[in-house]
């Protein structure tokens, strides 16, 4: 069983890459040449690599290849959905539970709003699931911040900032859609604590397209 939920696992991750990056046409080989004498020209101490640099969606080391072999329980899903405000959402996630309770996964929100987007990305610090119940409770860590509205890049919302939210898988009978939460972004004390809380409130969940999906396994 572990090993066919990391493997399910792991080749939804990788399927979720397409989904997560939005298309841009292919470089030519003038632009290619531009981008390279724009980086020559930055300065070294600019120009350094983080020390922790996020990983890529989709990207496991050969660590977290061991780490997703004890995988006990698991969730993804991707989608869009429709605030009360008029704001339209669109996200992916994968999020598993390891033999040590840990969470392990990626996600990513990202909305489009006057004439600009909150784009923010990162890696789950925790994960619970109750698949009986079809209730799902992931919060991660921003790795990567790609707004370009002003309100969406610092503070909260910039890397090393926390979400949190709630999700509902699709219901087996497929007449049921799953559901999700607007991302909370919050401290990391908050964070790290809800999965733990277990609470729950089906009136915060916005019901996902007919062509989205949320599972849960088991």
């Amino acid at each position: 069983m572990r090993h066919a939920l990391s493997l399910l696992a792991l080749s939804f991750t990788l399927a979720l890459t397409g989904c997560a990056k939005e298309e841009a046409p292919p470089a030519d080989a003038e632009s290619k040449q531009s981008v390279t004498e724009a980086a020559a020209a930055v300065a070294p101490e600019t120009a350094a690599a983080p020390a922790s640099p996020p990983k890529a969606l989709g990207v496991l080391t050969e660590e977290d290849k061991a780490r997703l072999e004890d995988t006990i329980a698991s969730s993804f899903g991707k989608g869009t959905f429709e605030s009360d405000n008029g704001v339209n959402y669109t996200f992916t996630m994968e999020g598993s539970v390891l033999s040590d309770q840990s969470g392990y996964g990626r996600f990513r929100f990202y909305s489009f709003e006057d004439g600009g987007k909150m784009d923010v990305s990162g890696e789950m610090a925790c994960v619970r699931i109750d698949s009986a119940e079809r209730r799902i409770w992931l919060s991660g860590r921003i790795t990567q911040n790609n707004s370009t509205l002003d309100q969406y890049k610092s503070g909260q919302y910039a890397v090393g900032g926390y979400v949190q939210y709630r999700a509902r898988p699709n219901a087996l009978d497929g007449q049921t859609p799953g559901g999700i939460e607007i991302p909370q972004f919050v401290g990391r004390a908050d964070a790290e604590g809800f999965c733990a809380k277990g609470e729950w409130s089906e009136d915060a969940l916005y019901d996902l397209g007919d062509n989205d999906l949320i599972a849960a396994i088991p």
